[in-house]
């Protein structure tokens, strides 16, 4: 059964992903272009938009706020992990395939290593926060991950 402190967990958490997602794309552009000379134009914030869809479909496929997934933290990491390494693999193929791979690899190598980062630092300070004020600093080990 899903409560209502529940919901607004689920729902928080997916703003504040795509907020993650867009910020480290947009971050990753501008890095790029400033210390490697890359054209924003090359990578068009037109992409922005397919990126994002992208990420919904996967969380949605990998079930990444769904409630049990959000309520257990093993399940949670599983998924994140699933949904982070698909999308690499996808958004890559996608621009490989409509740009050479040589002006785009600075753009992934820093992009990727920001959304990865940022993810990263943003589930465990989560889970550490969450296990603070719920009084419960145990991961459940048993879960039950589909």
């Amino acid at each position: 059964m899903e409560n209502r402190y529940t919901k607004a967990f689920r729902i928080i958490l997916a703003l504040t992903d795509l907020i993650i997602v867009n910020l480290c794309f947009y971050l990753g552009l501008h890095l790029t272009a400033r210390y490697f000379g890359f054209s924003i134009q090359t990578v068009s914030t037109k992409y922005a938009i397919v990126y994002n869809v992208l990420w919904v479909i996967l969380a949605i496929i990998f079930k990444l706020y769904h409630t049990a997934t959000a309520t257990s933290k093993v399940c949670f990491y599983k998924a994140t992990a699933k949904v982070y390494f698909t999308h690499f693999v996808l958004f890559s193929t996608f621009l490989v395939s409509i740009y050479s791979f040589e002006h785009l690899v600075n753009f992934l190598i820093a992009f990727n290593c920001l959304l990865f980062l940022s993810l990263l630092i943003g589930r465990f300070s989560g889970g550490m926060l969450e296990g603070y004020f719920s009084g419960n600093t145990e991961i459940n080990n048993n879960a039950d991950c589909d």
